[in-house]
């Protein structure tokens, strides 16, 4: 007993010589902070901003980080930047975050630099320039910053600011996927699965979406399901499908949410359960992806998962039809002709099938079939109606349809 105690006694004498050395190092550490150290200005902002050893207060941030950023510390004039872009702290203002974050990457701070040509690519306080965007880019990515050599890459892959260069896309997202960067890791294995800059390789494009979505990147999580469902790169599992669909469905990705309803509704992975499949179909067709308001009308008419409602059948079928989905404007056109869910009216339905045909010239045999056979029951006067009201529906790019 007499040892331990002795041995509790030296625990305590060492906390207790710890936190007078620590309560030491913060006096001096605040001191330097008043006495215009703009190192120390800058840290005591951030632990304002992170509530790192002391109550997060935005306010107190944005100050601190001024005093250091006033006297010309890049890192700080970057901090700022940050907090004038997200309205952190101070009143949100695109301009002053341009021109703090253009101080500092005049300096040569790569993080700033990055931010200085995401700034210039989405014209958030000077006016767009995708060139500019890339020249900064390309100085920040020279510094080794990870994110910036994402950015350049995504601006070879699309051409923007550059001329398009799928090689140089792909050595720009590997420098950066090599670094850990989940999006450029994402990045890297859709260049590997459509062969872009890089020969088609699968089991590499498995290997980076898996890297990227250990890391929660909802994009790669998609990806990698979308693998286990095709057996491309990895042997067909449905149940992995499932279960990464899962994940990136759960964090809010629209494609995730239409795939899992296509999961249930099938029972790929997962028991068969049309109300799971209506539910996902209606998250996914809220955020506005044609696909999954169409097999929405479809859940409708049928009565799947839910009540069967014709007329909400026809409101999902005409809200993917405006969006120019051919198969909700083939399904519309079918609608008015049979009179489902809304009245019958030969000439609305004429005006889709139209869509259809401008779209994709009529291939199905079904769908020609149809459109053959409401002309047939027209009038020579409706056609005419119907012809007038098609090429308004097209020239106003489908908001002069009915």
């Amino acid at each position: 007993m007499k040892y331990i105690a002795l041995l509790i006694g030296l625990i305590t004498s060492v906390a207790l010589v710890t936190m007078a050395v620590l309560v030491t190092i913060f006096d001096n550490r605040l001191k330097l902070v008043y006495e215009g150290d703009a190192i120390e200005q800058n840290s005591l902002g951030a632990a304002y901003a992170n509530g790192k050893g002391v109550q997060k207060d935005d306010k107190q941030a944005f100050e601190w980080h001024l005093r250091s950023a006033k006297q010309g510390f890049s890192v700080a004039q970057n901090n700022l930047g940050v907090a004038y872009a997200n309205g952190k702290g101070v009143q949100k203002d695109d301009k002053q975050a341009f021109d703090w974050y253009l101080r500092s990457a005049k300096q040569g701070f790569s993080v700033a630099q990055n931010n200085l040509g995401v700034a210039y690519a989405n014209g958030k306080g000077v006016q767009k320039d995708d060139k500019k965007a890339v020249e900064w880019y390309l100085s920040s990515a020279k510094q080794g910053f990870s994110v910036a050599q994402n950015n350049l890459g995504a601006a070879y892959a699309n051409g923007k600011g550059v001329q398009k260069d799928y090689k140089q896309a792909f050595d720009w997202h590997l420098s950066s996927a090599k670094q850990g960067f989940s999006v450029a890791q994402n990045n890297l294995g859709k260049m590997y699965a459509s062969g872009k800059g890089v020969d088609v390789d699968y089991e590499k494009a498995f290997k980076w979406f898996k890297k990227s979505a250990n890391q929660n990147y909802r994009g790669a999580q998609y990806n990698l399901g979308k693998m286990y469902a095709s057996g491309k790169g990895v042997d067909v599992d449905y149940e992995k499908a499932f279960q990464w669909f899962n994940k990136a469905a759960q964090r809010g990705l629209v494609y995730a949410q239409y795939n899992l309803g296509n999961m249930y509704k099938v029972g790929k992975g997962i028991p068969k359960d049309n109300k799971k499949a209506f539910n996902w179909y209606q998250i996914a067709a809220a955020q506005g992806l044609v696909e999954a308001q169409d097999n929405l009308g479809h859940m409708y008419i049928n009565g799947y998962g839910t009540e069967k409602d014709k007329q909400k059948a026809v409101e999902w079928f005409r809200k993917a039809a405006v969006q120019g989905y051919i198969r909700a404007q083939n399904n519309l056109g079918y609608a008015y002709a049979k009179g489902i869910g809304i009245e019958k009216n030969y000439i609305a339905s004429y005006v889709w099938y139209k869509m259809v045909e401008r779209s994709s010239g009529l291939g199905a045999v079904k769908v020609r079939k149809n459109f053959e056979a409401l002309k047939e029951l027209m009038t020579t006067e409706q056609l005419a109606e119907g012809q007038v009201q098609q090429q308004a529906c097209f020239t106003s790019n489908y908001r002069d349809c009915d």
